[in-house]
């Protein structure tokens, strides 16, 4: 299906039951991420406006970041958390987004865990993203983010949760 930022932005604003002024952060923050290519789009031909147009993917990771974005991450920050989103999981054929959406789908909660981390050595910031999946043990790189340890070569700064099956389930219906 296609989607439009506004079709996004008025779907999440209905069912949280915003109000004027966080229907129009929540509109701004959806449409700065589509517009600045944070997530794949393509521009739709017949509308002379230049409406892009986003797959189910690149919707629900829309929604997913919108909480980010108006917490003031930066677009370069943004632009690797929905690359994470769109990478194909290990071992597997489907993206994270799409292995998410198939869990929520299923009735799983899902929650949508990003840590700014600093990197001892190097001294360099950056966003890891992890899914946590009612029913599934996590492993690898993902269990390393979700542990409450920190790693001899990361300081975590700080730890975001998303809400990713609460925040999907009106759109996924």
């Amino acid at each position: 299906m296609n989607w439009t930022v506004n079709r996004i932005a008025h779907l999440q604003a209905s069912a949280l039951g915003l109000n004027d002024a966080e229907k129009t952060a929540l509109h701004r923050a959806a449409r700065n991420i589509v517009m600045k290519d944070v997530v794949p789009s393509k521009i739709d031909e017949s509308d002379s406006r230049g409406t892009r147009l986003l797959d189910d993917d690149a919707a629900a990771a829309v929604l997913l970041l919108v909480p980010l974005a108006r917490l003031a991450m930066d677009v370069r920050g943004l632009r690797e958390i929905a690359n994470s989103l769109f990478a194909i999981r290990f071992n597997e054929t489907e993206s994270e987004i799409a292995h998410t959406i198939a869990k929520v789908k299923e009735g799983k909660t899902v929650t949508m865990v990003t840590k700014l981390r600093l990197h001892n050595e190097t001294g360099k910031l950056g966003p890891f993203t992890a899914f946590k999946i009612e029913g599934e043990e996590p492993a690898g790189e993902v269990a390393e983010l979700l542990s409450a340890q920190n790693g001899v070569f990361y300081s975590d700064l700080a730890t975001v949760e998303v809400p990713t099956s609460d925040i999907l389930r009106p759109f996924l219906s």
